[in-house]
């Protein structure tokens, strides 16, 4: 099964606050699914972290540190 990355943007609406990449990717994961692909008008077949990517790289996602995070990097 494939759904758009813009479904992701849905879900970032839906779950407001900072996300972390890994953050992000396991909402994702936890909404659709570990089997969900992700497509675009360009890609497909892309994992969550694949598509988390391709959010970045696109400027629609810009990771933050979580308070799990900053507390990793102590």
């Amino acid at each position: 099964m494939q759904t758009h990355v813009h479904d992701i943007l849905t879900v970032l609406a839906n779950h407001p606050g900072p996300h972390s990449r890994e953050s992000l990717e396991q909402t994702i994961i936890g909404t659709f699914g570990e089997e969900m692909r992700f497509h675009s008008c360009a890609n497909e077949g892309m994992t969550a972290g694949e598509a988390v990517q391709f959010l970045i790289q696109r400027g629609k996602f810009t990771p933050q540190e979580t308070p799990d995070d900053q507390q990793t990097n102590l």
